[in-house]
């Protein structure tokens, strides 16, 4: 029997415009520069834009790497990802939504999962929510610094 699936959604309103949102958020490689990854290398890139559908990165922290592939790319209004390899879990989804709020933008990011050992959901959830939690307020940080 499958362990059952869990899920995560993180919240923010940047005081960015939304396409400067979305530049950040859909460009991969940038993403070292306002989170704890190292790197992030393109292993494939996608269609219509490099990052876009079927691209697949790379993303590498202290001590993990983990390979996702792009299945969904809508400019500016977000994305979908699913992980191939690199983690404790399986079914790995991703969404990335991106929405324009007058002077600000609204972002949701939602991951659903299984985890790979029975009753670790909450465990993996807490480890994504700190990792994705840091990018988007990194993200905030620098594009508001930036306004």
């Amino acid at each position: 029997m499958l362990p059952r699936m869990a899920s995560i959604v993180l919240r923010a309103r940047i005081r960015a415009p939304q396409e400067q949102v979305w530049q950040a958020l859909s460009h991969h490689e940038g993403f070292p520069e306002f989170s704890v990854l190292d790197k992030v290398t393109l292993k494939r890139e996608g269609s219509p834009d490099r990052d876009g559908v079927g691209a697949v990165r790379v993303m590498c922290a202290p001590g993990l790497c983990v390979e996702e592939e792009v299945t969904s790319w809508d400019p500016p209004h977000g994305y979908e990802y699913r992980l191939l390899r690199g983690a404790p879990i399986r079914d790995h989804r991703g969404r990335v939504e991106v929405t324009g709020n007058g002077e600000a933008t609204d972002v949701e990011w939602t991951v659903s999962f299984r985890p790979v050992v029975p009753g670790t959901g909450w465990l993996v959830g807490k480890l994504l929510q700190r990792g994705l939690g840091g990018l988007l307020r990194g993200l905030t940080r620098r594009l508001e610094r930036a306004a």
